[in-house]
C-alpha cells in the first residue's frame, strides 16, 4: 500500500541483507539500518545481529552522517551495542565530530541518551561544542531532542561525578589517590558545566525562534529538559513555550500532559491561566491512558500549584492511580500520597490501601524527601501506616536518616508525636544523631519544632523501655534487662548531645522565634525535665518578653505550664534533687 514493498518482498530483502551483511560497506550498512528505523520495525533477530556486527567492523571508516544514521537506528529499534562497539563508535565520532550537521549531532546525542550510555568526558564535551556551533541550523524537532537528550546525559554524568566526590569525603591523610580523584571530579564537572552552559544558551536562542513550530511532544520535551537540568529558561522563552503549550495542548498524549505539568512544577513556575486550563482539559480527556508515572507527575503538579482540579477530575485521577499502582515507583507512591494530603483532598479508601500495599516492594528506593512526604501524608489522614508498610518505611527511614534535612526530620518526628506512635529504638538513635548534625543549620521555627517533637517522642520511647525493665524477666523475643538498660543509656547519651547542640542553635536563633516557637521550646525542656543552660534560658526569656503580647491562648497556657515546671526543676537542683532524663517516663 502507498508504494511500500509488500511483506513477502520485505521479508525476502531482509533475508538477503543477512546473507550479504558481511560484504556491506559503511554507507550500505548505515542505509539498511536507517531504512528499518524509518519502518519502525527491526529485521528478524539473526539478520539484525549480522548487521550490528558489521557496523562494528566498518565503523572506523564511516562518514559522520552514516555514523549518525546508524546510532539513530539503534536507538529507534531499541538495540544496545556491546561495550566494544560503543568504544569503536566513540573513537570514530571523536575523529568526525566536526563534520556532523545539525540533524546528525541531534541523532548522536539522542541515541546515547535513549540507550542510557554516557559518552566519555572528552567526547561529551566535543559533541556539546559541535551542537553549540550548529544550533542555528536546528529545526524545532532538533532543538527539542537535543535539549532533552543532553539534559539526561548531563544529569547522569553529574550525579556520577558527585557520587565519586562524596565517596572521597571520608579521606584520611594517607588517601592521596582519593584526594586526586576528588579534585579530578571537580575539574571535570566544572569543565563540562562550562561547555554545557554554552550549549544551553545556544539552544535557548534557537528555541526562541522555532518554538512556534514545535508540536505537542516537542514542547513537552523542551520543558522537561529544563526541568531535568534544574534551570528555568529566561522569562521570554518561558512565556513563548507556555503560549505554544496552550496552542498544542489539545493534541498532547497522556504522557505529554504529564511531562508538561511536571516540568512546570519542577521548575517552580506556574503556567498562564489559559495554558493551565487547556492542559487540565486535555488531562480529563486522556486520564484513562495515563501511566503510573504520568498520574504521579500530574498530581504532584497540582500539589505545587496549590489547587486541586474539579472534583470529577480529581476522582478520575484517584481511580486511575488505583489501576496503575502496581507499576508505581517509590517516588510515584510518595508523590501521589503527598499530593492528596497537600491538596487537602481525602484519597479514595481503596487507593490508600493499594499504595500502602505497594510500599513494602518499593520502600528500598525511597529517598529522604519521599520518606518525609509519606509520613506527612498519613498525618493528614490521621493515622499511621500498618505493617508490613510501617515496618518497611521505618527500615528505610533508618537507612536515609543521615541525609534527612531539617524539614524532612521535622516531618518524621512530628508524625510520631501527632499520631501518638513511637519509633523503634534504632530509628530513634538515627534521628537523634541526624538532628545533632544539622542543628547548626536549623531555622528558628525548625529548631523549636525538632526539639519539641523530640521531647514528645523521647517520652514514649523511654517509657516503653522503662516499662519493659520493670517487668523483670524478658518476654519471648525481647531483650533482657541488661541489654535494655544499655539501650536506654545509649539513647540518653545521644539525647544529651542533641540538647547541647540544640541549645547552641537556640541561642543563635531565639531573636527570630515566633511566640509559638518560644512556647514549643520551653515546653520541650519542661517535658524532658531538663533545665536549659543559663545562656539558653536567658535568650528564650528575652524573646518571650518581646512576643508575649501576641501569644495565643494555647501558647500562653503552655508557656506558663512549662515555666513553672522549669522553676521547680531549678529549685530541686538547688536542693540536690536533680532528676535524670530517663525519669520522665515515670512522671
Amino acid at each position: 500500500a502507498g508504494g511500500s514493498p509488500p511483506p513477502p518482498l520485505l521479508s525476502a530483502l531482509g533475508k538477503r541483507a543477512g546473507e550479504v551483511a558481511a560484504s556491506m560497506g559503511p554507507a550500505e550498512v548505515a542505509a539498511t539500518l536507517g531504512a528499518y528505523s524509518r519502518l519502525g520495525k527491526a529485521p528478524r533477530a539473526s539478520v539484525f545481529d549480522q548487521l550490528a556486527r558489521r557496523t562494528e567492523d566498518v565503523a572506523p571508516l564511516m562518514a559522520a552522517g552514516d555514523l549518525a544514521t546508524t546510532l539513530n537506528a539503534f536507538a529507534n529499534l531499541n538495540h544496545t551495542p556491546t561495550d566494544a562497539a560503543w568504544e569503536t563508535f566513540g573513537d570514530r565520532l571523536a575523529q568526525v565530530v566536526d563534520q556532523l550537521n545539525a540533524r546528525n549531532v541531534t541523532s548522536v546525542i539522542n541515541a546515547y541518551a535513549v540507550l542510557d550510555r554516557v559518552p566519555p568526558d572528552e567526547l561529551l564535551a566535543k559533541l556539546a561544542q559541535r551542537a553549540h556551533l550548529v544550533a542555528v541550523d536546528m529545526d524545532a524537532e532538533d532543538v527539542a531532542l537535543t535539549l532533552l537528550a543532553y539534559a539526561k546525559l548531563w544529569n547522569i554524568h553529574r550525579n556520577g561525578l558527585l557520587a565519586s566526590m562524596r565517596g572521597s569525603s571520608d579521606m584520611d591523610e594517607n588517601s592521596g589517590a582519593k584526594v586526586l580523584g576528588a579534585y579530578a571530579s571537580v575539574w571535570k564537572l566544572s569543565q563540562l558545566r562550562r561547555v554545557g552552559v554554552a550549549l544551553l544558551q545556544a539552544l535557548a536562542a534557537q528555541a526562541s525562534k522555532v518554538a512556534v513550530d514545535m508540536n505537542a511532544a516537542e514542547i513537552a520535551s523542551t520543558l522537561n529538559a529544563y526541568a531535568i537540568v534544574g534551570e528555568a529558561p529566561d522569562d521570554w522563552l518561558f512565556a513563548t513555550l507556555g503560549h505554544r503549550a496552550e496552542t498544542v495542548g489539545k493534541d498532547m498524549t497522556a504522557h505529554d500532559v504529564g511531562r508538561t505539568l511536571n516540568a512546570f512544577a519542577r521548575l517552580r513556575r506556574r503556567p498562564s491561566f489559559a495554558s493551565l486550563a487547556v492542559l487540565v482539559s486535555r488531562c480529563s480527556e486522556v486520564v484513562s491512558d495515563l501511566g503510573s508515572r504520568d498520574v504521579a507527575d500530574i498530581l504532584n503538579a497540582f500539589a505545587f500549584f496549590g489547587k486541586a482540579p474539579d472534583s470529577e477530575l480529581m476522582l478520575a485521577l484517584g481511580r486511575r492511580a488505583e489501576e496503575v499502582a502496581d507499576g508505581m515507583s517509590a517516588s510515584d507512591v510518595a508523590a501521589v500520597l503527598h499530593a492528596f494530603a497537600s491538596l487537602n483532598v481525602t484519597p479514595p479508601r481503596r487507593l490508600t490501601a493499594v499504595l500502602e500495599a505497594r510500599l513494602p516492594a518499593v520502600a528500598g528506593d525511597l529517598d529522604a524527601q519521599d520518606v518525609a512526604r509519606i509520613y506527612e501524608a498519613f498525618v493528614t489522614m490521621g493515622r499511621m501506616l500498618v505493617d508490613p508498610a510501617k515496618a518497611a518505611l521505618e527500615r528505610r527511614t533508618e537507612a536515609v536518616g543521615p541525609s534527612l534535612n531539617a524539614e524532612n526530620l521535622t516531618c518524621v518526628l512530628s508524625a510520631y508525636t501527632r499520631l501518638e506512635q513511637r519509633p523503634t529504638e534504632s530509628m530513634m538513635a538515627v534521628l537523634i544523631r541526624r538532628a545533632e548534625e544539622i542543628a547548626p543549620e536549623m531555622t528558628a521555627h525548625q529548631a523549636a519544632k525538632v526539639i519539641n517533637a523530640y521531647a514528645k517522642v523521647w517520652e514514649k520511647v523511654s517509657r516503653s523501655i522503662l516499662g519493659d525493665l520493670s517487668k523483670g524477666a524478658p518476654a519471648p523475643g525481647k531483650a533482657d534487662g541488661g541489654a535494655l538498660a544499655i539501650r536506654l543509656q545509649m539513647l540518653e547519651h545521644l539525647g544529651h548531645r542533641l540538647l547541647a547542640a540544640m541549645g547552641k542553635r537556640i541561642v543563635e536563633v531565639a531573636p527570630q522565634m515566633s511566640s509559638e516557637s518560644v512556647a514549643n521550646t520551653l515546653e520541650a525542656y519542661a517535658q524532658l525535665r531538663e533545665r536549659p543552660s543559663d545562656e539558653v534560658l536567658a535568650a528564650l526569656v528575652k524573646r518571650l518578653k518581646q512576643v508575649v503580647n501576641v501569644m495565643s491562648a494555647n501558647d500562653v497556657a503552655r508557656t506558663i505550664d512549662a515555666y513553672t515546671k522549669l522553676r521547680a526543676l531549678a529549685t530541686a537542683a538547688q536542693h540536690g534533687d536533680g532528676a535524670p532524663m530517663s525519669s520522665l517516663g515515670s512522671r
